[in-house]
């Protein structure tokens, strides 16, 4: 009988971590941050540099397979690593997080459609006025047209959130202050764009590579990702509220048709209005309590 084996003979059986309760502000020595990152990479980049390969618009086939599948790589490791790491009632908090509105208080509704939609508004507003001849005025899409971009940045919202500013920022908020880790998810979310800019028919393409749109839409990720957790934190951990941030955001860029200009000026308004929200951030203490919920007050 070997050293490691019991009186009966047998070797004890290896003993497994216990998985994570889901709760939003995790402990320091839980699941790791960067398997999401590697796992998230390798699904859209996949996708994405095949799409980009077919030489193809987006919308056809086989490339709008490819981008989807591209699209689906914050989803697609987040569902693996809470089945992984999450026990059962911890995958519920964190869906929970995801999908349930009544997480977010009524002024933060306001809060969201003020600080998501206002710097395209103001930018666009702004050019109106350097310009005087009121030519820069937007022609606003058809109602068809924006059914279509509400579905599209819905379901882009909603795939990529999760992953983000729900599983991400938990992981690196257990080693990082909140504002910091905001702002590293905001870092790998313009790496994630990086393979769109070589895909036909997609809006990163049309802004071309390095070109002054390319600065601005790249420079605009950061402070916007701030702003995205800062409010995931506000609500006490929503998912939703990013949600509802990312969609706010996106849509009123697309049907405003924001120029190079404008979008300098967006920029501009969002690098200030994420300023504030860094310097009123307060570093949190870390809390390692598992509501059933998932969630904090």
């Amino acid at each position: 009988m070997g050293p490691s084996a019991d009186v009966s003979g047998r070797r004890p059986r290896p003993v497994r971590a216990p998985k994570s309760s889901g709760t939003w502000i995790t402990r320091r020595d839980g699941p790791r941050w960067w398997p999401f990152f590697a796992l998230c990479f390798a699904v859209s980049w996949t996708g994405y540099i095949g799409a980009a390969l077919t030489g193809r618009e987006w919308t056809e086939m086989p490339t709008v397979l490819l981008y989807a599948l591209g699209g689906c790589g914050p989803l697609a490791a987040t569902l693996a690593l809470t089945s992984v790491n999450f026990d059962a009632a911890g995958r519920r908090a964190f869906w929970r997080r995801v999908v349930d509105p009544r997480a977010v208080r009524p002024r933060w509704y306001l809060i969201i459609l003020v600080l998501g939609a206002g710097p395209a508004i103001v930018a666009v507003e702004l050019r109106s006025l350097w310009e005087r001849d009121g030519s820069a005025a937007p022609s606003l899409p058809t109602g068809a047209a924006l059914v279509g971009i509400l579905a599209f940045n819905l379901l882009a919202s909603s795939v990529e959130e999760p992953g983000w500013r729900g599983y991400a920022l938990d992981r690196l908020r257990a080693r990082l202050a909140g504002r910091v880790a905001a702002l590293v998810v905001g870092a790998f979310w313009i790496l994630w764009h990086l393979p769109l800019y070589f895909v036909e028919g997609t809006f990163q393409a049309q802004n071309g590579v390095l070109s002054p749109a390319f600065v601005a839409y790249s420079l605009a990720l950061l402070p916007s990702s701030v702003l995205f957790g800062w409010a995931v934190v506000r609500t006490g951990g929503s998912v939703f509220a990013a949600v509802l941030f990312h969609l706010t955001e996106n849509v009123s860029g697309e049907i405003l048709e924001l120029d190079v200009q404008a979008q300098a000026v967006r920029v501009a308004l969002l690098v200030l209005i994420a300023a504030v929200v860094w310097w009123r951030w307060t570093p949190e203490t870390p809390r390692h309590e598992s509501p059933a919920c998932g969630l904090h007050p």
